[in-house]
């Protein structure tokens, strides 16, 4: 009984056989994004999930084999008040957390009370009478109470294994150790604004030495990447993901797990309801605040909500539904109300910026253009919603987001990109200081063209690829071309045929060619200094090594379905020791991290996103890359376009490839689309009382334009 069923699998996340098989992709898409926060959650919120989870299990310890219908209910309206609290984030003991003081009392008197009480003290005024976005922070999700609530019984007794309050039972401990220097983040996402905002991803998040003057020994990174997110209790594969290991079979801490889960009534305790959101005081799932004051989100709208969802087919779900949007937007309006009014505050509540790596920002005097001013950035990004002030909300959000892609992107397709960089830089330098405005944009057009190549997945020269042996050849002509040389040669008759079979392979995002463009110059001289083709420069290298045992994934989704699935928790996704028989040495995971995504191009913090560490002041590297670029006529050459996606064919911006067929879209359409959705973000953002009102207005204003759109 330690994995439970698919079936169970499907009652516990609220969907229905209908719903999950309608939705199927979308499971295979998120779930994978969701399960890989679990090991860096549970290594930061530690202390308190520890705490709650022993507090469950003593309990549950304590509870007799027969016990009554009634007592069995007792216990676990306890496990979910206890779950509730291990989903506050701010619920935090340590010191410099801002509620320690008042966390470690309560938390204390509930572990002074006897292992047969079932029934938790009520929290003090102090939590009653916070206000606004401080109320705000008592808000948690319907998901995470089912996940705590399922996963009690395995955290409890990895706490015991760790040894955590050995000995002191009825003391917390906790509260005598700091709390980190950095907030947690979600999906990129720093969600804790009240702390400094974590300035480097190669910042170890799991090392957290100073949990050992609370427990006996290391919670490590190994532990937290093979338990989570479910420790194996959901069937593997399942939605695309490793659940996790199970406990060993014939363990004490299997058996343990098995009875408690029994006791608990799981797997079929733990589910997802139909409200969505929480809050202490609501007196109904949760009721550890006086007075109660109901559910945050209307009930009705709710259910009325779900049904809907519930039985509505993919394909008619993917359509404006005014219905749907009236139900949302009634939902969200009771749910973040009070927790909105005072969302403007964020912005100076926020702590200072840090960095772990040892480099300060604020010492980078920038005084030869390598930091780009912020209206250069809208420039180039004028494709984008993020021009648009009031959808800076968005770019906020997103931007961390899919630069955190960058470092892993890098390392998978260094064979290309390094390639396809290096050509560009070699003809960078050959082009004259006196070249004419013609010359300079025949390059700019080679860039072009370099920059798609560069970011086809498929065009992959390694072997394996499928792609490998046309891809070599048509790299080892262009390799063998002159510097001088500013036009690439056709594609030859392999691609054409693709073209026709797959041509899903050969489409290339508008943004992916803006940021290879941006950065042609950084790339190639990051690939000299790694030693790339060092004495081979009229080879490609690259076809003699093989392709990685895994596909690419994009938000932790395998988007590469003919290469194998392998989680990123099982596989080091910066390291590929093969490189060595193509470079002198290896590309560091540091080395892509530090740079990703921009090289420090943009102002640091811009839409909340560190965009890597600049070339060293007076280096060698610095001064190359100011001049490449100031040839390349960089920053203003690259630029997003109005057309969002591009293919070999068109003959426009890419034209490696005969006959030319025209852009994908109808270049109207795709600038009435992007008008479109640019006008819907500014309203889709604006929270507050009209949110009804904004959203029914972007339902009866859409043109045909958005939905063609989608549909392509």
């Amino acid at each position: 009984g330690w994995v439970w069923s698919e079936e169970a699998a499907v009652r516990q996340t609220g969907g229905t056989p209908f719903f999950v098989k309608e939705y199927k992709d979308i499971y295979n898409f998120a779930s994978p994004i969701v399960a890989n926060q679990c090991p860096r959650y549970l290594a930061y919120f530690w202390p308190q999930v520890s705490f709650w989870s022993e507090e469950v299990v003593r309990r549950v310890e304590a509870f007799p084999q027969a016990a009554s219908t009634s007592e069995r209910k007792q216990l676990q309206k306890f496990t979910r008040n206890a779950a509730y609290l291990g989903c506050v984030w701010y619920f935090d003991p340590r010191s410099g957390s801002g509620w320690s003081e008042h966390v470690t009392k309560y938390m204390r008197s509930v572990a002074e009370l006897p292992s047969s009480s079932l029934q938790l003290p009520e929290l003090p005024p102090f939590f009653s009478e916070l206000n606004g976005i401080d109320r705000g922070k008592l808000i948690v999700t319907d998901s995470c109470l089912m996940w705590f609530s399922a996963m009690f019984c395995d955290l409890g007794y990895l706490a015991r294994d760790l040894g955590v309050r050995r000995g002191r039972s009825q003391d917390v401990c906790w509260n005598e150790i700091a709390v980190p220097p950095f907030g947690f983040t979600l999906f990129g996402i720093d969600l804790m604004p009240d702390r400094p905002l974590l300035h480097s991803r190669a910042t170890d998040e799991y090392d957290r030495p100073e949990y050992l003057a609370c427990q006996d020994r290391h919670l490590t990174r190994e532990d937290v990447q093979s338990w989570c997110p479910m420790r194996g209790h959901y069937p593997a594969a399942l939605w695309n993901i490793s659940w996790g290991e199970p406990a060993p079979p014939g363990s004490a801490q299997r058996r343990d797990v098995l009875t408690c889960n029994k006791k608990l009534g799981n797997p079929d305790f733990a589910r997802i309801t139909d409200m969505p959101l929480h809050i202490a005081d609501e007196g109904e799932d949760v009721d550890v605040m006086k007075p109660f004051r109901g559910y945050l989100t209307d009930i009705n709208a709710t259910h009325a909500a779900m049904e809907i969802v519930l039985s509505t087919p993919l394909d008619e779900a993917l359509r404006f539904n005014p219905e749907v949007a009236g139900l949302v937007a009634d939902i969200a309006a009771s749910a973040l109300a009070s927790a909105l009014a005072g969302a403007q505050q964020f912005p100076e509540q926020r702590g200072s910026l840090i960095s772990l790596t040892g480099t300060d920002k604020d010492e980078v005097h920038d005084d030869d253009g390598w930091v780009w001013s912020e209206e250069t950035a809208l420039r180039q990004n004028a494709g984008t919603p993020c021009v648009l002030e009031h959808n800076r909300d968005f770019c906020n959000v997103f931007s961390p987001i899919v630069a955190a892609q960058c470092p892993r992107f890098l390392a998978y397709f260094w064979p290309q990109v390094s390639f396809w960089s290096e050509e560009v830089v070699r003809r960078v330098e050959a082009l004259p200081e006196s070249a004419s405005s013609m010359q300079r944009k025949q390059l700019q057009h080679f860039v072009r063209n370099a920059a798609y190549l560069g970011c086809i997945w498929w065009f992959d020269p390694r072997t394996g690829s499928g792609w490998s042996e046309h891809v070599a050849e048509y790299m080892r002509s262009v390799a063998g071309l002159p510097s001088s040389s500013l036009q690439l040669p056709e594609l030859p008759a392999f691609f054409a045929d693709v073209r026709e079979s797959d041509p899903g392979k050969m489409i290339v995002p508008d943004a992916c060619m803006m940021w290879f463009t941006s950065n042609s110059c950084d790339l190639g001289y990051l690939a000299r200094g790694v030693g790339t083709r060092t004495g081979r420069s009229g080879d490609v290298c690259w076809d003699k090594i093989p392709l990685p045992p895994f596909g690419f994934t994009l938000f932790d989704a395998n988007l590469m379905p003919e290469r194998p699935t392998v989680s990123l928790s099982e596989a080091d996704a910066y390291d590929f020791p093969e490189y060595m028989a193509c470079q002198d040495r290896r590309l560091t995971r540091e080395e892509v991290i530090s740079w990703c995504p921009m090289g420090g191009h943009y102002p640091d913090g811009m839409w909340n996103t560190s965009w890597g560490e600049p070339a060293p002041l007076g280096s060698q590297q610095r001064s190359d890359v100011l001049k490449c670029n100031k040839k390349l006529g960089l920053p203003d050459s690259a630029r997003a376009t109005d057309m969002p996606v591009h293919i070999a064919d068109e003959g426009e911006d890419v034209d490696i490839l005969k006959p030319f067929r025209g852009y994908l879209f109808d270049i109207e359409d795709s600038r009435a689309n992007k008008a479109v959705w640019q006008s819907s973000l500014n309203e889709a953002f604006h929270f507050g009382s009209a949110v009804s009102d904004l959203l029914d207005g972007v339902g009866a204003s859409a043109p045909t334009h958005t939905e063609q759109g989608a549909r392509k």
